[in-house]
């Protein structure tokens, strides 16, 4: 029997009580959630769960939601002889409904959804979702510095998961997106560089520490998208132009360039704002491990 809507509350109890420390509530939570599973429309109702930010959604519930979600994808998206396959139907309704939800405060969510878009994206893209990418390359554009943040995750990890497939015509498939996004990216990187290089310099004015760290928020954002385009440069350059390898070096002298100028506005920053550039960099923690492998 399938599972609906009105199912919805009644799922979402069963994860909570999955996630409780008594075992005589999580067991019986546990084995429920393995029987629904199997059902059709548990996948609807786990994206209902993941979709509510209400006060009432407790975030690790939604975040045990996307989990399950990421589970049921590996196990049934692909129609097997051995196993319940989720219906072309509802694959539609999850993979629309899905990029109406990228705009996600919880940093931790944000990564999973990222993550099962990428997944469903190398089972179905481009037959069966064609319009994925340009979706994607629409909301790039957002001035919403979070939202854009977000879309950049995705396009990222989606690139990332395309980029492994070895059949002549994937391959192909990924050359064409390398041409309609590579001058994009790489121009927004660029624009990124002269964004984050701005925010610091009128930071850098401000005489109240606490209004300096509040605004730091954003820039975090931004940095992190900078080094998330970077990496979509890196992905683009280096699985859609295998053979331009003149390409990667122009590409790759600039990128450090523009990282040398960065360092230097963060040795300046140290002088006046000490705690800042710590606080920037455990914000985007990747930033020094990507450069060395850039």
């Amino acid at each position: 029997m399938a599972l609906s809507a009105s199912d919805v509350p009644t799922m979402y109890t069963v994860l909570v009580n999955s996630l409780s420390a008594d075992e005589a509530a999580r067991r019986p939570a546990e084995a429920a959630l393995a029987q629904c599973e199997t059902r059709p429309g548990f996948c609807s109702c786990l994206l209902e769960i993941i979709s509510a930010r209400g006060l009432a959604c407790r975030e690790d519930v939604r975040l045990l939601a996307t989990v399950y979600f990421k589970n049921s994808i590996n196990r049934y998206w692909r129609h097997r002889r051995d196993s319940y396959g989720i219906s072309n139907e509802e694959k539609d309704h999850l993979r629309k409904n899905l990029l109406l939800n990228m705009r996600e405060e919880n940093s931790q969510i944000a990564l999973q959804l990222a993550v099962l878009i990428s997944k469903i994206a190398r089972l179905d893209y481009p037959k069966e979702w064609p319009e994925l990418l340009s979706v994607l390359a629409q909301q790039l554009q957002s001035a919403d510095v979070l939202a854009s943040h977000r879309v950049f995750m995705v396009l990222f990890r989606t690139l990332k998961e395309l980029s492994t497939k070895r059949l002549a015509v994937d391959q192909k498939n990924y050359a064409e997106i390398t041409g309609h996004l590579f001058e994009y990216t790489w121009n927004l990187w660029k624009s990124d560089v002269q964004t984050i290089l701005q925010n610091l310099s009128m930071l850098s004015q401000r005489n109240d520490i606490d209004s300096v760290f509040e605004q730091s928020n954003d820039l975090a954002l931004i940095c992190d998208r900078w080094l998330l385009c970077l990496m979509i440069v890196r992905l683009l350059i280096f699985s859609g132009y295998a053979s331009d390898s003149r390409t990667a070096q122009v590409i790759i002298l600039s990128s450090l360039s523009i990282v040398l100028l960065l360092l230097n506005v963060h040795n300046l920053f140290q002088k006046q704002y000490p705690q800042l550039p710590v606080y920037l960099c455990r914000r985007s923690g990747r930033s020094g491990k990507f450069v060395q492998q850039f």
